[in-house]
C-alpha cells in the first residue's frame, strides 16, 4: 500500500495517460479471466451441446414500454448478455426465438458489437448446436431451457391450481 500522496498523484498522472482502448482491453482480459475461474467451479444441471432459447422482447431487449411501432427502441439487458456469454463459454449453444422477423433482430444484434455474430436459423435446421454464432428464429426449436419473461412453468397443475396461481390476490 502506498501512503505517500506525491507517489499516488504521480501514479494517477501515469494512469490517466493510458489510452481508453488499452484500458478497455485490460478490463476485458480481467473479466474473461474471472469468468474462466468462476466457470471451473460450476456444477450446472445443463448439458453441453444442448441449446438454450432466449426470448427477445422483455428478456434481451428491455422492452420497457411494450410494443410501440415495432422498432427495437430500448437498451439491452446486460445481465442476460452476461448469461448468454457464460453459457456459450460452457459449450451450451444459445439461440433467440421471437415473433419478430429474424432479420430485424440480427441487424440490431450485429450493430451492438457483442462477442458473437447473430445469424438466421434456416428452416432446414431442427436443432441449434452452433457455438460460434447466436442463432435467431421465429420458430420454437427444441431446447433444454426456455428463458422468457412471460412463461408459465407447467408441472401438472389442475385447472383450479392454474386459476388460483394466476389470480389477483
Amino acid at each position: 500500500m502506498i501512503n505517500n500522496p506525491e507517489k499516488i498523484n504521480n501514479l494517477i498522472k501515469k494512469l490517466n495517460q493510458v489510452p481508453d482502448e488499452v484500458w478497455k482491453e485490460a478490463i476485458k482480459e480481467v473479466e474473461e479471466e474471472k469468468l474462466e475461474i468462476q466457470t471451473e467451479k460450476l456444477d450446472l444441471k445443463l448439458e453441453k451441446g444442448h441449446a438454450i432459447c432466449f426470448d427477445f422482447d422483455g428478456v434481451i431487449h428491455k422492452y420497457s414500454k411494450g410494443w410501440q411501432d415495432g422498432s427495437i427502441y430500448d437498451e439491452y439487458n446486460k445481465n442476460i448478455l452476461d448469461l448468454m456469454l457464460l453459457l456459450q463459454k460452457l459449450e451450451i449453444p444459445i439461440y433467440i426465438c421471437s415473433t419478430r422477423k429474424p432479420e430485424q433482430i440480427i441487424n440490431w444484434w450485429n450493430q451492438q458489437g457483442f462477442w458473437a455474430e447473430a445469424i438466421k436459423i434456416t428452416d432446414d435446421i431442427t436443432f441449434w448446436n452452433d457455438l460460434k454464432f447466436v442463432g435467431v428464429t421465429n420458430r420454437k426449436l427444441p431446447a433444454q431451457l426456455y428463458i422468457d419473461d412471460r412463461a408459465y412453468k407447467y408441472t401438472g397443475q389442475t385447472v383450479k391450481q392454474f386459476i388460483l396461481e394466476n389470480s389477483m390476490k
